[in-house]
């Protein structure tokens, strides 16, 4: 079996994830060298704001911000 490098478990305060965490830690003792990493998920609502240019290549209007793959994409 393959040695795991990085072990994400998402953690929002409810049985599931307080489980998924413990199992994150099991799999962390089977695998000292991995790195595990616990992201606390927030069910709140957040307001976007566009900032720059809208009319930029590369610009999501429905998610407010910018996709691309090279830095060039997000010069405006």
């Amino acid at each position: 079996m393959k040695d795991l490098k990085h072990i994400v478990v998402a953690f929002d305060g409810n049985e599931e994830s307080k489980r998924a965490v413990e199992y994150g830690a099991t799999l962390k003792k089977a695998f000292p060298k991995a790195e595990l990493t616990v992201v606390h998920v927030l069910n709140d609502k957040v307001e976007q704001r566009i900032m720059g240019d809208a009319s930029a290549p590369g610009f999501v209007p429905a998610a407010g911000f910018y996709v691309g793959s090279s830095p060039d994409t997000f010069r405006y």
